[in-house]
Parts: structure tokens; sequence; C-alpha cells
């Protein structure tokens, strides 16, 4: 407000977190109780759509990809993230790939002695693939043990210095 001081009050639905979208056409309010994320006209605080994020516990915080169409939110209970696309209102999951982006940036968030990495460049390009191998290598070189299952022989050889085959 121009004046600075307190604006009428809006009324909305369990407001747990709100974000607007990065083109400003939508204010979103996360309904954590209620499962579902609620988009507001920002201007009229109208309620457009409803969107239930189903099996998603615990919603809480979102991030949008660089061109805002999409929106990742996580489910705090449930132990999970969600895809939501944001111009057709629709609930995705995330592929295997992303899982196993999201499994291989969590062993950089938290500082454990020994890292388990199952399959993890399946469904990564090339680019990310060399970009998350020379992490996992600094990784290595701090002295973190990282033990790591892996199909590509090629992968185990430039990244471990013992190997164990099992037939």
């Amino acid at each position: 407000p121009v004046t600075g001081r307190p604006g009428k009050p809006i009324d909305v639905q369990d407001p747990y977190n709100m974000y607007f979208t990065p083109d400003g056409a939508y204010a979103i309010v996360v309904a954590e109780a209620y499962r579902r994320l609620d988009f507001y006209d920002p201007h009229t605080w109208e309620l457009r759509h409803r969107l239930p994020t189903p099996g998603c516990e615990g919603i809480d915080h979102l991030d949008f990809s660089l061109d805002g169409r999409l929106l990742l939110a996580s489910c705090e209970f449930a132990g999970r993230l969600v895809v939501v696309d944001v111009a057709a209102r629709k609930v995705q999951d995330l592929s295997g790939g992303y899982r196993r982006r999201v499994q291989v940036g969590k062993v950089f968030m938290v500082e454990t002695p020994v890292v388990f990495l199952d399959e993890f460049s399946t469904g990564m390009d090339p680019l990310l693939k060399r970009s998350v191998m020379d992490l996992l290598r600094a990784e290595a070189g701090r002295g973190r043990t990282i033990v790591l299952t892996t199909q590509i022989l090629s992968e185990a050889e430039a990244l471990c210095g013992d190997l164990l085959i099992v037939n």
C-alpha cells in the first residue's frame, strides 16, 4: 500500500505458504492440510482453481523451472517430490532420471563419511553425468568413501580405487 498501513485481510483456506508464479499470473496458496494448491488472481484474490496433490502429505515448499512452466513441490511427510505443470494444471510424478538427480543431490547436502549410490547415472545426459562424476571424485579426494553399484564398468573404473565385481 502507498500509505504503508495494513490493507484489508484476505480470506484463504489453510495458508501454509504462498508463492507467486514467475510470470505473476497467479498467487499460489499451499493448502497443506487439504493436500492441494490454490491458485488465486494476484490482483483481485479471486480463487481461479484448486489443484489436488494426492499422495503428497505435508506439501510445503515450491520452486519453479527457469521457464516457469513447472513447479517442484516437496511432500515433507511422504518423503517425496511432485512436479506440477502450471500451464496444464496437472500433477506429474518425477521421472526416474529426476529421482536419481535428487538422490545424487542429497549426497552433497550432508556430511557423512560413507556415501552409497545405486546406478546414479541412469537417465542422465552425458554433460550432467560428467559433472556429477567430477563432484564425486572431488568428494572422494576429500576422504569420503563412495560405495557405487553400476553396470557400467567405465564409471566404476573412473570413480573407484577398488572394484568388487559380483557375478
